[in-house]
């Protein structure tokens, strides 16, 4: 491998593999202390996420929830992405069901 890439292209190259990883790993811990929360449910969760109670959630609900919380640093292309992860159908309708929110919740590891 060292052949296709430069020392510093090479060294960035592991260090994305490294944090990404290491990111996966905190994610899948989080998800295991949710899910070893007695007090949390995540079909409230999802409820109080859905804004227009439409049994969906979509970017713009994503937008105004990261807003009212005041969660910093959240951009509208953080809010797609995160759109995009949890929108696991073929038809990847930008919308958000249940069934994809709670599959994101589990733990994968």
């Amino acid at each position: 491998m060292e052949e296709l890439f430069s020392e510093e292209t090479l060294e960035l190259y592991k260090l994305c593999w490294a944090l990404h990883i290491s990111h996966e790993l905190e994610l899948d811990r989080m998800r295991s202390d949710l899910k070893n929360t007695s007090s949390f449910d995540a079909y409230s969760c999802f409820l109080a996420c859905d804004l227009t109670s439409d049994g969906f959630l979509d970017s713009e609900e994503l937008r105004e929830l990261f807003r009212r919380e005041m969660v910093p640093g959240i951009k509208d292309s953080d809010v797609l992405l995160l759109i995009e992860r949890y929108n696991s159908k073929p038809d990847k309708s930008g919308r958000v069901t249940y069934s994809e929110f709670i599959n994101e919740l589990r733990p994968k590891l």
